[in-house]
């Protein structure tokens, strides 16, 4: 249903009587309509916002699908995967410390991948995306704003993709 799409033009054309429709008329009555037709712009934009916000959720290709859409939107290589099935190489266990120490090159001494504190999943970024600041940020408040609320992730740059 298209009942929120107007033409403001049109519509100050139709509604003005026909023995006034002058050309300098019109053109007053279309600058009068100028404020109401700017503000419909604003909220057909905010209505398009909106529905996207509305039609993905934390659903993992939900998830893909926003941060493609914000990053990579024409290769599409930012990929998320669960972090159980990830092999993050072997792990030691000291009793006297009571933490796990990784035997690899990725970790040593991080918290977040063994027991309770274990994150959820893992989001993979190509290094061909510029990642500044400000990316990362929004990475991040992407990922706050449609992730479960008990979800734990890292971000993580991958070479190939």
């Amino acid at each position: 249903m298209n009942w929120y799409r107007i033409n403001y033009k049109r519509l100050v054309l139709l509604l003005s009587p026909t023995m006034l429709r002058r050309p300098r008329l019109v053109a007053l009555l279309n600058a009068t309509g100028l404020p109401v037709s700017r503000l419909h712009v604003l909220f057909s934009s905010f209505r398009g916002d909106v529905r996207y916000k509305l039609t993905h959720n934390g659903q993992v290709c939900f998830l893909q699908a926003v941060l493609n859409d914000s990053f990579d939107f024409t290769a599409r290589r930012i990929r998320i995967t669960d972090a159980d099935t990830l092999e993050w190489g072997q792990f030691a266990w000291r009793e006297a410390e009571d933490r796990p120490i990784m035997l690899g090159t990725f970790l040593l001494n991080r918290e977040g991948f063994m027991g309770a504190d274990g994150i959820d999943f893992v989001v993979h970024i190509p290094y061909a995306i510029s990642l500044t600041d400000d990316n990362y940020n929004m990475i991040h408040s992407l990922l706050r704003y449609y992730k479960l609320a008990g979800k734990r992730y890292i971000i993580q740059l991958t070479v190939n993709s």
